[in-house]
């Protein structure tokens, strides 16, 4: 599940009328020299709408980050000592109303984005020189992607009737694969070892079903596997939100447990975590987002919870530790940062995280945790 600016969603985020930004459309880049959360760019966009919501990296040197920048794709990378803004500009790759959910890479020349879209939701890959687009030629939301290499490339979401939506690529051609439930979430461990998390039925309103499963790859076929017991009465249901795993540490699920009927309640925050063999379930002092593993057996998460100041999340030994995320400095009375994706530098104690900073528009911002 991606954060929008405003709420759940593609659609929502493309409804913000008439936002314009006063500010320069000059990139702001800082500098995280120590182990604390700091903010390393400040992007406003010409538009005055930007938001980014995934974020990846291969190494200290390589990362990327995909969202939207007035309602079309937008790409960000890292080489090591800036952010700077990487966007295809061909016309094929402008088309409205899209957004970048999903982004991955296994090298600096084999980088992969999903893009979302009502009408034809596509992926599009970077060798180092170029992009080529693949189109779906259908409706694709919610969507991630999973690179393991030039020839194995994930891309899963929502597609048409908000049912599962899987692509395989194989380096030559894609194709569809068939889900026991609707991905709203998935992490890579390895090309024999990918997880996803989601209901069994398709999603048919903001709160989705109550029957959710964790889904694994095992190189072979998709199998399975129960979600533990939250005690939720007929009313109730667990909607998940990010999903991360390494093979030290097992898997890793945030989400809600929600009211079903009704106007949409949110009763309880959880943290799960699949060893291998069995589930613990952690309450979480707020509601958590994306999800990503800290290196150390921990896991730092994205604060979802809505009307509070937005926090970074670690977790550890049974403990919730909140940072509250540092604020640039704003013309407004009342800025606010909504951040959206979070990913972990490989070899590291270092994180990315990205979202949006809410002034008199919307800045795509970029924060690192570590040096």
């Amino acid at each position: 599940m991606k954060r929008a600016v405003v709420c759940c969603g593609l659609a929502s985020l493309l409804a913000i009328p008439g936002v314009a930004s006063a500010q320069s459309t000059a990139h702001q880049q800082l500098t995280a020299t120590d182990s604390t959360w700091q903010l390393v760019a400040d992007q406003p966009q010409p538009s005055g709408i930007g938001q980014l919501v995934s974020v990846f990296a291969t190494s200290r040197d390589n990362a990327w980050a995909g969202g939207t920048s007035g309602y079309l794709p937008l790409i960000e990378h890292w080489n090591g000592s800036s952010w700077s803004n990487v966007t295809p500009t061909g016309r094929a790759f402008q088309t409205a109303n899209t957004r970048v959910d999903g982004i991955g890479a296994s090298s600096g020349t084999n980088v992969w984005a999903s893009v979302s879209s009502g009408t034809n939701g596509y992926a599009m890959r970077w060798n180092g020189k170029s992009w080529t687009k693949y189109s779906f030629h259908q409706y694709l939301t919610d969507d991630s992607i999973a690179v393991e290499s030039r020839t194995d490339v994930w891309v899963f979401g929502l597609g048409g009737g908000s049912g599962p939506f899987a692509r395989h690529f194989n380096g030559t051609r894609w194709r569809a694969v068939s889900l026991p439930a609707v991905p709203m979430a998935q992490t890579a461990v390895g090309p024999n070892d990918i997880y996803a998390v989601g209901p069994k039925t398709p999603v048919t309103n903001s709160l989705g079903s109550a029957s959710d499963v964790l889904m694994h790859w095992n190189g072979r076929s998709w199998r399975s596997i129960r979600l533990p017991g939250l005690k939720l009465t007929k009313t109730e249901l667990f909607a998940p939100a990010g999903i991360t795993a390494t093979r030290a540490s097992g898997v890793w699920i945030t989400g809600d447990v929600m009211r079903s009927t009704g106007a949409e309640q949110i009763l309880h925050h959880k943290l799960l975590h699949w060893t291998g063999r069995t589930w613990q379930v952690y309450s979480s002092p707020v509601s958590l987002g994306a999800v990503t593993p800290d290196g150390s057996g921990g896991v730092w998460m994205t604060d979802f919870t809505s009307g509070s100041p937005e926090s970074f999340v670690h977790f550890a030994d049974g403990k919730f530790q909140l940072t509250t995320v540092p604020v640039p400095s704003s013309p407004v009375a009342s800025p606010a940062v909504l951040m959206s994706g979070i990913g972990r530098i490989p070899g590291t104690a270092s994180v990315w995280a990205v979202g949006s900073f809410v002034t008199d528009g919307y800045d795509a911002v970029i924060y690192r945790y570590g040096g």
